[in-house]
């Protein structure tokens, strides 16, 4: 007891003189690091719109066959339902009977003009006749576009155009990759145009969000980078409106994290930037001034620091007074600590 009361009075005397205190204690480099730690935070897998995709009846018709069941995967063109649909086979039935006029026409004004040409036929039978090929011709465009519109294939509208035959299959393909997330469907059901069919999703287009709060998003920017858990992600977007409750504003990520939509993970967030960083163990906090004990020549000096950020092991600083490789102590703080608060008192 006599030897630490002997140690701090000498302390005392030393800060009093301003002078750095001498002392043979453990220390650690000050260093710099790539990334700024912000804290760690819970985030959400979340689902963009181009991640799902919703499935709805295009007309009305019987489900003529199913080949996927609820969670198949599913690849991007793949055939996954056929509709046996009697409104298809109405306009293909228009469809096909505007095709013979036309062909008709076709011909009728193929004949008709050099006979016009040569006035053995009235002029005005070759115009009518011209006309009414213009009328089909319109017809025959728009209705086959219409066939197309309600998702027949251009390969099966070409098939019905070249053999005449009406073929009343609508065959339904995946838009995208992915896997099926609900099923409404069964064979035989029939279902009117806009009934919900199935659902597909897409977790590979899942991206994270998390709440931050808003000293933390004054420091992000959509399109930079940033750190989770290790893993380089990019900002894609932060949403303008702050949660009144929480006070943070909602930020999301595109990271390569295994995260399911509605799955959620606690992760680290780290900004790509240069900071000092210091032992956990280094700093204390003296009449509310945080700050460290930098060796010089003659023994250790405080040095107040702001703190930006602070992990388990280690602590991210910032102070025009360090510079990386300078050595502070990392043991015996606390008897600095205790002498100098003892001098200001």
């Amino acid at each position: 007891m006599m030897k630490l009361a002997t140690f701090l009075c000498t302390l005392m005397l030393l800060l009093a003189q301003g002078e750095p205190i001498p002392a043979d204690l453990p220390t650690a480099p000050v260093r710099v690091a790539d990334r700024l730690y912000i804290g760690s935070f819970l985030a959400v897998g979340y689902l963009p719109a181009k991640g799902r995709y919703v499935l709805d009846a295009p007309i009305e018709g019987v489900v003529e066959g199913l080949e996927v069941d609820l969670f198949d995967p599913v690849q991007k063109g793949q055939l996954i339902a056929t509709i046996k649909s009697p409104k298809i086979l109405e306009i293909e039935g228009e469809y096909l009977k505007a095709l013979i006029e036309y062909d008709y026409y076709r011909n009728e004004v193929k004949r008709l003009k050099p006979l016009s040409e040569a006035a053995i036929v009235p002029k005005k039978r070759y115009l009518q006749a011209r006309n009414e090929l213009l009328k089909f011709q319109s017809q025959v465009h728009s209705l086959k576009n219409l066939l197309l519109d309600w998702g027949l294939e251009r390969e099966q509208v070409a098939r019905i155009t070249r053999t005449r035959r009406p073929d009343p299959i609508l065959r339904l393909r995946a838009p995208i990759d992915g896997r099926v997330s609900d099923l409404a469907i069964n064979p035989k059901l029939y279902l009117h145009q806009g009934d919900h069919m199935l659902t597909i999703t897409s977790p590979q287009g899942t991206i994270v969000k998390v709440a931050l709060p808003l000293a933390v998003t004054k420091e992000l920017r959509e399109g930079g980078e940033i750190h989770l858990n290790g893993h380089l992600g990019r900002i894609q977007r932060i949403s303008p409106l702050v949660d009144e409750e929480s006070q943070t504003r909602s930020v999301m990520i595109q990271a390569p994290l295994k995260l399911l939509p509605g799955q959620k993970e606690r992760v680290s967030l780290y900004l790509p930037k240069a900071v000092l960083v210091v032992p956990s163990t280094a700093i204390v906090e003296i009449q509310g001034e945080s700050g460290l004990f930098v060796k010089g020549e003659g023994g250790f000096s405080f040095v107040p620091v702001q703190i930006l950020a602070r992990t388990k092991e280690q602590v991210y600083i910032r102070s025009s007074q360090v510079r990386p490789g300078d050595l502070v102590a990392i043991e015996g703080v606390i008897s600095l600590k205790g002498a100098l608060e003892g001098d200001h008192d």
